[in-house]
């Protein structure tokens, strides 16, 4: 470790810096311990000189919570350390900091007492640089964090000759551009290339906690945010991530910590050439097979070319050329990457390419949609979770309501207040941020979740919520908790609720994306015990009910309130809306509407 004297143009003053240089046979790194443990320079042998923004802020590994928009209570502030190896061939060095949950002078209890832990390896003879973020809960009560990894650089001469590259379902997006955020993530990198000078960086991070990407192009930033993470008292969570420097490449297509590659397409003569460049990422690999196919996609014709074999990969950039006719464009290219680990084992990876040519940009020609998405590969997560999940019994009715559009005429609260005037009820409203949409408040930990008798939906999409809130949803129903959802614009099939866990609590059966169709007839009926007047739905959702549930009423075919059984608790689905104008009554404006929710919520209790 070394002291030196850095100038700071933003303050006008001389600040000490406690500097770590790690370096190794490929890359030397800086790094200010008590400037936020940021990587102020960063080598690469192939490239000969520092490629690192010069300012304040510039550098990699800027720690962040998205709760906390920037600049986050991290950015610029000393961490502690400790010196594991540093040798002049290796190093690996551990930052920390415990948070405050201070941001622009509030306390946001969600970001407080968690201990960041920034493990900053760079193996010997490895030409990359790895990172573990850890986030460890310090308090007593549980948490619900998003952790943002920043990165502010450019690569060559002038940062204008930068070019962002973002995997996305779509194909990849290319910046800089108007898309700042890709939120389709279709695999776990990120990369920017400088294609007059053949300088890269590639970053591999974890796909199965991957929430979005960002650049900020005015910046040169290179940024991505995490799912949320729920953290119970003395819990740890862990994330790594990858930095690898390239040269060479004009171009990535993909990348994974077997391989990285740029697919290359050009047409002369009437022939198609695919050149595809391969070399190595994180592991040492061999016998490298490639096989490629394409797919013309307003045709449907498919063809199949001759694998490509390369005996080993290296930092050296490898590449072999096939040629054919002239297709039709677009294209699609599916690359299946197998081979062997030299140490002991075998690899296999597969991913898409969007190639547009003469017909461009992957949309139709509603210029709204795309013309070919890729398919979205499954996260596997691992979630934390306390040791023991009970539901808590109350004196009275507690109730999470997650207000979306419509929740004033569900006339929810008038529903419980029958069925208890003494009845809790917590509110959860629905806001529109520079994340997307997102819920204002959801139980931090399982006790708070658990101790509620009523979860309700009122015409919440899933993505406001976040696979860690549907995953605590799911444990909830299952011991004991009674889940309730209504319908409107941003439930169910737009809701994005089809293939995520919430899907596999509901009595339904969601069809397709946009299910709300306008009823036929109208009239609501009745199925149960339960007594109505001469109501009717206008708009409903086109859904269909699982084996073993129970029909409370139906409309047009359709269940319109429907009841199901998930491990020890209920499930409630409301498929109908407060949509449309006639002279007929609607179910919502019926005088004994709130009357028929205490008996649906009083049946649930039982």
């Amino acid at each position: 470790m070394k002291k030196i004297i850095i100038f700071s143009l933003f303050f006008s003053n001389f600040i000490l810096c406690e500097q770590i240089t790690l370096q190794n046979d490929w890359i030397k790194v800086l790094i200010s311990a008590d400037k936020g443990a940021i990587v102020r320079s960063f080598k690469y042998k192939e490239w000969g000189e520092n490629e690192i923004i010069d300012s304040r802020f510039g550098g990699l590994l800027m720690d962040h919570f998205w709760q906390q928009t920037w600049p986050g209570e991290f950015l610029d502030v000393p961490y502690e350390f400790k010196i594991i190896t540093n040798t002049p061939f290796e190093g690996d060095v551990v930052f920390s900091k415990l948070s405050t949950g201070e941001w622009r002078g509030n306390t946001l209890p969600n970001t407080k007492d968690i201990f960041l832990e920034k493990r900053v390896i760079l193996p010997k003879n490895k030409p990359y640089l790895k990172t573990i973020v850890s986030l460890t809960n310090k308090s007593n009560v549980g948490k619900i964090v998003g952790l943002w990894e920043q990165n502010i650089f450019y690569l060559g001469e002038n940062p204008k000759d930068n070019i962002y590259l973002r995997p996305s379902l779509r194909g990849i997006r290319i910046g800089p551009g108007i898309e700042d955020f890709v939120k389709d993530i279709a695999y776990g990198w990120t990369g920017v290339i400088e294609p007059k000078s053949k300088r890269g960086m590639i970053f591999l991070i974890d796909y199965n906690y991957l929430m979005w990407l960002y650049n900020c192009f005015s910046a040169n930033t290179t940024e991505w945010q995490y799912d949320k993470i729920a953290l119970p008292v003395g819990k740890v969570w862990s994330t790594e991530f990858y930095i690898i420097p390239t040269y060479g490449f004009e171009n990535f297509s993909h990348a994974t910590e077997n391989f990285i590659t740029d697919l290359s397409i050009k047409k002369e003569n009437g022939f198609l050439y695919i050149t595809q460049y391969f070399r190595s990422s994180v592991k040492d690999v061999k016998n490298v097979v490639v096989e490629t196919e394409f797919e013309e996609l307003r045709t449907g014709r498919k063809y199949k070319l001759n694998e490509i074999k390369f005996e080993s990969l290296g930092i050296d950039i490898k590449s072999k050329t096939l040629k054919c006719n002239i297709p039709c464009d677009p294209l699609i290219f599916r690359i299946k990457v197998n081979g062997e680990y030299l140490s002991s084992g075998r690899f296999e990876d597969y991913y898409e390419y969007y190639y547009g040519g003469n017909y461009g940009e992957n949309l139709r020609i509603d210029l709204g949609n795309p013309l070919y998405v890729l398919p979205k590969i499954e996260k596997k997560k691992v979630y934390l979770k306390p040791d023991k999940i009970e539901k808590v019994n109350n004196e009275f009715p507690h109730v999470l309501l997650l207000k979306g559009l419509f929740t004033d005429k569900y006339r929810i609260e008038e529903g419980f207040f029958l069925l208890s005037p003494k009845t809790y009820i917590k509110n959860s409203y629905l806001l529109l941020t520079q994340f997307g949409t997102q819920i204002d408040y959801f139980p931090p930990d399982y006790g708070e979740l658990m101790s509620y008798d009523f979860i309700i939906f009122s015409d919440i999409d899933v993505y406001s919520l976040g696979d860690m809130a549907t995953e605590m949803i799911k444990d909830y129903v299952e011991n004991g908790g009674n889940l309730v959802i209504f319908g409107g614009p941003f439930a169910y099939g737009n809701g994005r609720y089809k293939g995520t866990r919430l899907e596999e609590i509901l009595p339904i059966v969601i069809g397709k994306r946009f299910d709300i169709k306008k009823a036929k007839d109208t009239r609501i009926k009745t199925n149960s015990k339960f007594k109505i007047g001469d109501i009717h739905c206008f708009y409903i959702h086109d859904v269909k009910p699982k084996k073993g549930s129970k029909i409370l009423f139906t409309c047009d075919g359709n269940p319109f309130i429907i009841m199901g059984k998930f491990g020890n608790g209920n499930v409630i689905c409301f498929t109908g809306t407060p949509m449309g104008e006639s002279k007929k009554e609607g179910f919502w404006e019926w005088n004994n509407w709130v009357k028929l929710l205490f008996e649906i919520f009083k049946e649930a209790q039982k």
